[in-house]
């Protein structure tokens, strides 16, 4: 949820969040709809809710398959990790691969 409030106060706003929800529990279908719930209209946001668990992999294949942007980024909801996405960051000479 950190993450996701984080990505609220950016400046640079073009992107789309895609989470991969790879479990059957149903608590933690509670929690994606929480998230919908509270991040609507502020985030262009899509949760694919996998069948049966998958596994990482697959998941990481699925959500790429429906990813609309030139740049993907991963990130696993049991990291803690702050990630800053800024334009300056995107725009002053990173020079990534094509």
């Amino acid at each position: 949820m950190d993450l996701l409030k984080s990505l609220c106060n950016q400046s640079f706003q073009d992107f789309e969040v895609i989470i991969v929800d790879d479990s059957d529990r149903s608590r933690r279908k509670e929690r994606m709809a929480d998230i919908i719930e509270t991040y609507s209209g502020k985030l262009k946001i899509n949760i694919l809710h996998n069948p049966r668990n998958i596994g990482l992999p697959l998941s990481l294949n699925r959500g790429v398959s429906k990813a609309n942007g030139d740049i993907i980024v991963f990130h696993r909801m049991t990291i803690a990790l702050q990630i800053k996405i800024g334009y300056h960051t995107l725009s002053n000479g990173i020079n990534l691969p094509k």
